[in-house]
Formats: C-alpha cells, structure tokens, sequence
C-alpha cells in the first residue's frame, strides 16, 4: 500500500501509513512502476532518467510527479491519463515539445518546463493552452520564439472599447496564452520572445509575470488590463532601452500598469471612441 516513492530522504515528510523507496543515481524505472496504481507522490528527480515507462497511464491516482533534473527528452504520450495530476515538475531536462492532449489534466495546477529546449507552446496540438484550472506556470530557459496568440477571427475595423474584465460571456476557448483563465503566476524569462501579444491583457488573475531577458520589442497597451499584478519584471529587453519612459518604471508593476492603461485610454480618446472607466 505504499503511495509515495521517492528518490531521496532529504527533507521527507511522508503521510502516516506510507512507504518511501530510497534510490540514488536511478538510470531506469522498471516497466510495471505503472501497476502501483495507489501511487500518489513519486520523486525521481536529480537522477540521469533518459525516459519514463509507457505504463505511467497506469498513475490515476497519482498528484505530484517530480522529474526535474534528468536527461528526459519527452514525457510520455500517456501524461493525460494521470488525471488527478495536480504539480508536474519536469525543468532541467532536453524535452523539446510537450505531450498531447494535457487539456485532459484538469486537477493539474502547477507545471515546471524550465530550462529545456521547447521552441513552441503551440506544438503538437496546443494542448497546454487550453489547461482552464493551471494557476502556475515556468518556461524559462527554454528556446521559445512566441508567446501564442489568439488566432480566431477578428471583426474588422478599430472597434476597442473598456469593458469591465471578466465580463466576456459565449466566447469561444482562445488558443493563445489568454487560455490559461486561471493562471496566477508566469515565467517566461530567458527566451528568445521579441513581442508581447495583446491577449496577454487578457489574463486578469496574472500576479506575477516574469518575461525578462528576452528580445521584445513592443508592449501592447493591453497590459493595463493586468489589475492583479503586483510584480513584472521587464530588464535586460530591447523596449526597455527603446522607451525610457518605460525604463524608469520598471521595478514598479503598478506604475507600470497606470502607464499603459493611460496610454490606451488616450488612443481611445484619438480614434474619437469614449472612455468608460469602471472600478
């Protein structure tokens, strides 16, 4: 009846009637890992894992999966099916695209892809965009071109106008970072990113975004949406040293979101539309 299998006792506080495997340097997890179908916490990380076995789809019950710090190129194709799933840890290994269908881990809450070689979020089927309950995100240090944008059809002609957020109602689900309706927390940082997209206004439950050490060049007004965030970090990009109105706020978020909000209210203003504020 064991529920926790763990690589290290570092620090281990198990649950009462439970069991902890202590293995050191692991190359491999045996083939039938996946008919401990009690599973609820496996830490295998800081180990020299090249791939985990097919049998993981086995893991329903499984919660937390730590695998940081292997030689992992990709996680397994059956990663949807471990759906109770609520922290995946996977930075510090060579994936270089994440597995299909993860939209189906709906408990998941937090998922660490730093310091990896992903280029696309978007690959193969978009999959991670659509994870609605995610709260927590990393993808940094990866080789990520792109933040993804919703790519539904717009209607056509400069029709902005402030509505109170959340107040969208039979929209459809963005394909864009905006899909992550429930995301609180955003690393970016250390990627090859050269815009900002206007969905990223979108995201009002953002607390906390990192995106420094990229290649942007352009930030969209849209960011005066953000309401929730309390701390953005910006350093070491290209539009920090284009707009130094910019520079001078950039330890402050809250400066920085009256800025851009001030700014769209004034192409509001020059496009002859009117401004409605609302609390």
């Amino acid at each position: 009846h064991c529920n926790t299998l763990q690589h290290t006792a570092t620090h281990c506080n198990t649950p009462k009637h439970s069991a902890t495997t202590h293995i050191y340097r692991l190359a491999a997890l045996p083939e039938d890992i996946g008919l401990m179908q009690n599973l609820k916490r496996l830490y295998v990380n800081n180990n020299d894992l090249v791939r985990l076995p097919l049998s993981v789809a086995g893991w329903t019950s499984l919660e937390e999966l730590w695998v940081h710090e292997n030689r992992l190129e990709y996680l397994p194709e059956d990663t949807h099916r471990m759906c109770s799933l609520r922290l995946l840890r996977a930075s510090m290994n060579r994936i270089t695209v994440v597995p299909v269908h993860l939209e189906q881990l709906t408990a998941l809450r937090e998922l660490e892809l730093g310091h990896n070689r992903i280029q696309r979020l978007t690959l193969p089927d978009g999959g991670l965009l659509r994870l609605s309950n995610l709260q927590k995100l990393s993808v940094e240090t990866n080789q990520l071109l792109e933040i993804p944008m919703d790519d539904l059809p717009k209607k056509s002609g400069r029709t902005q106008m402030f509505v109170r957020s959340g107040s969208h109602t039979g929209s459809q689900p963005s394909e864009g970072i905006a899909g992550l309706k429930s995301l609180t927390h955003l690393r970016m940082d250390c990627n090859k990113l050269l815009i900002v997209p206007p969905d990223m206004g979108n995201m009002i439950n953002l607390e906390t975004l990192n995106l420094s050490f990229n290649r942007i060049q352009w930030l969209p007004v849209e960011m005066g949406e953000l309401k929730s965030l309390t701390k953005l970090s910006l350093h070491e990009n290209p539009v920090m040293k284009m707009r130094p109105e910019l520079k001078a706020l950039e330890h402050d978020a809250r400066a920085l979101i009256s800025y851009f909000r001030a700014e769209k209210e004034q192409d509001l203003r020059n496009s002859g539309l009117t401004v409605i504020r609302y609390p």
